[in-house]
């Protein structure tokens, strides 16, 4: 009879200590989840406030187009997040991604067109961007799209 008491409170101790090993791991994971739940939130909160219109394209030389896009989110970018922005141009059907401010052709630059001298790219503010590519642009219809860092974008057509 001792000997069965004996052997059921080493059987209850095991069960107690494999459940809380199996409770503390679920707590565990749970908590991981927990933090990539919020990271994830705060990444779509900040892709959803920023955003961004293409207001106008036309060619200004054989290779060369100008684009000018609105900051109209609520949030600035600076301009080192410009600048790791992806831009799309080309013949439609035919679109190429353009590295920015390439050692030549294709490439693109912007200025921020009505900015306050901080050099950031604010709600409200226009960027005019140059696209110069290494071939004559003949009439037709041409597409672009700009991306943000956060993935924010914006897509026009126009025809030359």
């Amino acid at each position: 009879m001792a000997r069965v008491v004996i052997s059921e409170c080493i059987i209850t101790i095991g069960v107690v200590i494999a459940s809380a090993i199996a409770a503390s791991a679920f707590i565990a994971n749970l908590t991981g989840l927990g933090a990539m739940i919020t990271l994830r939130h705060s990444t779509d909160k900040e892709t959803m406030l920023t955003r961004i219109e293409i207001v106008f394209a036309t060619n200004t030389s054989s290779s060369s187009v100008k684009v000018w896009i609105k900051n109209i989110g609520i949030h600035s970018i600076s301009g080192s997040l410009i600048e790791k922005s992806d831009l799309f141009f080309g013949p439609r059907g035919n679109f190429t991604r353009i590295p920015y401010d390439g050692p030549g052709p294709p490439m693109w630059e912007y200025i921020i067109a009505n900015d306050d001298g901080d050099g950031d790219w604010e709600p409200g503010e226009t960027i005019e961007i140059t696209i110069t590519v290494d071939y004559t642009l003949s009439p037709g219809d041409y597409y672009i799209k700009f991306v943000t860092y956060r993935g924010a974008y914006d897509d026009y057509s126009f025809s030359i």
